[in-house]
């Protein structure tokens, strides 16, 4: 096969000639022909999509790349902690080949991974993100706000949420401020529809609509004063809760025969109630279901010490 990788990346003087070539091989060629490109809905890529039939590709969730990075620490000798895998697997935004680099760089040298040195190395991102919110709404062009929202380390909808947060400093004018949360929730739906049913033309209409948010402005000049999504600080807080949660959820699901989220949803709150109230029964389920010592304290916190002296 032929495989010309990243043909968005071709310029329009630099390269002149170079798109009508490609189209030339494509014509001539007597085997499959690939091209791969981020943007494919450039002007300077009308002519050659004609000849090509799109398929889209969706970013790897955050669970599928941990699971590999799990898998690759076990070969190496590396004890990771699953929570340390899902940061970094959030930090590379569906790219694997970024999340392999960042355990690498984390690893090396080491036979532990812990949470706590991911964290450290993630503050990068943020401060990549406030850089990028600021040349959004300081942005005199609609290239530059697009090109700031495009060269963002963070994904749309993180993007989005941060902006989101960001108005109401930005924007003092009620009305500019409804106007512009208006637009922001119209991009949202343009967004999701995209992704939703692979409907990849319809990301020109969530850029226009992006774009254009920075020169609503009526009076003043944008502040410095950028502001990262709480709801996302927050659900990063709770992420080794959830993560614990589910985990038990999987444990008891496997013991009683019903799904991690039956398991989670209906059996853990009656099991919570009954290591609250019965510790020599708590001591007896917690052998029966073989739950770690974390898995004991999160279900009964005043309880934990008696039902582990209990098991023992």
């Amino acid at each position: 096969m032929i495989l010309f990788d990243e043909v968005d990346g071709i310029s329009g003087e630099g390269d002149k000639g170079g798109v009508g070539a490609i189209i030339q091989v494509i014509k001539k060629a007597e085997c499959p022909v690939f091209l791969t490109a981020n943007d494919i809905y450039q002007p300077k890529l009308r002519e050659l999509r004609s000849y090509c039939l799109e398929v889209g590709f969706e970013k790897l969730g955050e669970g599928a790349v941990a699971s590999h990075l799990s898998r690759i620490c076990e070969n190496e000798g590396i004890e990771a902690d699953m929570e340390a895998l899902l940061l970094i697997a959030r930090n590379a935004d569906g790219d694997l080949r970024v999340a392999i680099n960042d355990l690498q760089a984390l690893g090396e040298g080491k036979s532990t991974l812990r949470a706590e040195e991911v964290t450290v190395y993630a503050r990068d991102e943020q401060v990549q993100t406030f850089e990028a919110l600021r040349r959004f709404f300081a942005a005199k062009t609609w290239v530059e706000a697009r090109r700031s929202i495009e060269e963002a380390t963070i994904d749309y909808e993180t993007m989005m949420l941060c902006i989101h947060e960001s108005l109401p400093y930005q924007f003092k004018n009620p009305h500019d401020l409804a106007t512009v949360y208006d637009l922001l929730s119209r991009a949202d739906i343009f967004l999701k529809r995209s992704q939703r049913g692979r409907a990849w033309q319809l990301m020109r209409y969530f850029f226009d609509l992006m774009t254009g948010i920075p020169f609503l402005r009526r009076y003043g000049w944008p502040s410095s004063y950028v502001r990262f999504s709480q709801k996302l600080v927050e659900m990063g807080r709770s992420r080794a809760q959830r993560s614990l949660r589910q985990e038990m959820g999987l444990i008891i699901g496997r013991k009683c025969h019903v799904s991690s989220a039956t398991a989670v949803r209906e059996i853990v709150p009656y099991v919570r109630v009954i290591f609250s109230a019965n510790p020599k029964a708590a001591a007896e389920l917690s052998e029966w279901l073989e739950l770690r010592e974390e898995m004991i304290e999160y279900l009964s916190h005043e309880n934990a010490d008696q039902i582990l002296r209990l098991m023992k």
